[in-house]
């Protein structure tokens, strides 16, 4: 049982290590959600050069949106 405990662990690192190795390394904004569209973790900050603000504190994937959407808008005027 403990065996299997440690590997199932060993098995979350390395997913873990592979998705933080993605979101470094994609050029475009990646989310990882859960079933209630909490943000997890994501690129953006790191893409846009923002710092986490009010987006962080409700974590939802809709303030994300919203504030992606916004910087469209800004773009194309």
């Amino acid at each position: 049982m403990q065996q299997r405990l440690f590997r199932e662990s060993r098995k979350l690192e390395r997913t873990s290590h592979i998705a933080g190795a993605i979101l470094k390394n994609v050029h475009a904004f990646i989310l990882l959600i859960d079933n209630d569209f909490k943000v997890l973790k994501t690129n953006y900050y790191q893409k846009t050069g923002t710092r986490k603000g009010t987006e962080e504190k409700s974590g939802r994937l809709v303030a994300m949106s919203q504030c992606i959407g916004s910087r469209r808008r800004l773009r194309h005027t």
